[in-house]
């Protein structure tokens, strides 16, 4: 009997590994504890063949339905993952808001057919809202898992677990990736350099995920680079931190690195607009293999950005837009429409700034309006009044209609993708 098997349920993100779990199974491996992974949130995609905007958009009725979805199209795949789970102790699902349902039909399931298999849940979903009485979990994480997996596993009665993070990261083991089939995430691969964020943006829940801001040494990250290079032959990287500019020195020491050992990755990540981010810097960046940075925006503002806790403005913002387009750094950024504190002069400043600078934005990746959601502060700041969902929808559609008319290059399947419909 194996100690753990770890779950991601569908729907979620597909474009790399679940690196939650990877970072889970090569933590408690190092630690002697038995543990596998399984992401049937790609599976289940694969198989039913889904547009990827069906996939991504947030759709309340179609992730309530997604459980019986997959039963009745793909009638092997749960009883295949209840015979899988017999051989395990411990069950362990990281819940999202997506995929939230799935899971506790799934969890039901398990429970129905093994009774006294012990099931564990963590995730942003459980960090945000709490324990759920009405759910069968057994344990419940909060914040990080590995050091909490260690002592359930290990036999602790307790509960709940709250915020047990690693001290040092550069004392983790490179990641385990072999549980996953590298070549359906086109051998894409997922890294973290950090923990936490040094910015608090009231509209942000991933604030909650994390107690205390560490991050790696540049030299681990390339070392460990080169390992999964080595050892998957993959070459393209996604950091997954909230922010890779998080520290300005740190990031010249690490896209050093990646030139001086000649690395030949290509790699993308989200930034921040700050100050320090000198031409020098973004000229290491580009010839570092960086192909794809991911900005928020969000507003062009300032007094909407100010309200938001955004720490730059809209001149700094330009700047740096027009330092990447010289650095020849392709990059994409959001944009939130109907901030509670915006009027529509200001909504229309936004749009002014987009229509100028077109020339100079490659690309807007997403463009959603203002949803407030469990976990950020001003999900609870009654002082904040959301706009009314009829104005909200206004600004969305005239952004949209804005970018098309002056043919700026955007992603249709992330416009209004995060509205609960």
């Amino acid at each position: 009997m194996k100690d753990l098997l770890l779950i991601l349920a569908p729907p979620i993100w597909v474009n790399t590994p679940p690196l939650n779990l990877a970072y889970l199974k090569t933590y408690l491996n190092s630690k002697g504890i038995n543990v596998d992974s399984l992401d049937l949130n790609l599976k289940v995609y694969r198989q039913l063949k889904l547009k990827p905007r069906n996939w991504l958009k947030i759709d309340l009725k179609f992730e309530k339905d997604l459980f019986s979805i997959t039963r009745k199209h793909l009638p092997k795949i749960i009883p295949q993952v209840l015979e899988e789970i017999k051989n395990y102790r411990f069950i362990g699902l990281s819940l999202f808001k997506r995929n939230y349902a799935f899971s506790l039909n799934l969890i039901k399931k398990i429970k129905k057919y093994y009774p006294s298999k012990k099931i564990i849940v963590g995730g942003p979903e459980i960090t945000n809202l709490g324990f759920d009485p009405t759910a069968t979990f057994d344990f419940q994480i909060i914040g990080e898992g590995e050091k909490a997996l260690e002592q359930i596993v290990n036999g602790s009665k307790k509960k709940t677990f709250k915020y047990l993070e690693l001290d040092n990261l550069d004392r983790l083991d490179f990641l385990n990736f072999d549980d996953f089939p590298l070549p359906e995430y086109k051998n894409n691969l997922g890294l973290i350099a950090s923990r936490g964020c040094i910015s608090s943006c009231l509209f942000c829940s991933e604030r909650n995920l994390y107690k205390n801001f560490r991050y790696h040494s540049p030299e681990y990250i390339s070392d460990q680079i080169q390992f999964l290079k080595k050892k998957y032959q993959a070459n393209t990287f996604t950091f997954q931190d909230s922010l890779i500019n998080f520290n300005i020195p740190w990031l010249e020491n690490l896209v050093k690195l990646f030139i001086k050992r000649k690395l030949n990755i290509k790699w993308q990540a989200q930034m921040l607009i700050r100050k320090g981010m000198d031409k020098n810097l973004l000229s290491l960046i580009k010839k570092s293999g960086c192909f794809n940075l991911f900005i928020g925006l969000e507003s062009a503002c300032d007094k909407v950005l100010k309200s938001m806790n955004k720490p730059f403005t809209k001149n700094l913002a330009q700047k740096m837009f027009t330092d990447l387009n010289e650095a020849k750094l392709f990059f994409e950024i959001s944009l939130i429409c109907g901030w509670p504190q915006e009027t529509h002069q200001d909504f229309k400043e936004t749009l002014s700034f987009i229509k100028e600078n077109k020339n100079i934005i490659p690309k807007i990746a997403q463009i959603n309006h203002f949803t407030p959601y469990p976990g950020s502060i001003i999900f609870n700041d009654q002082r904040s009044k959301q706009l009314d969902l009829k104005t909200l929808k206004q600004r969305v559609n005239l952004t949209i209609k804005m970018i098309k008319n002056n043919r700026i290059r955007h992603t249709e399947n992330f416009i209004n993708n995060l509205y609960e419909n």
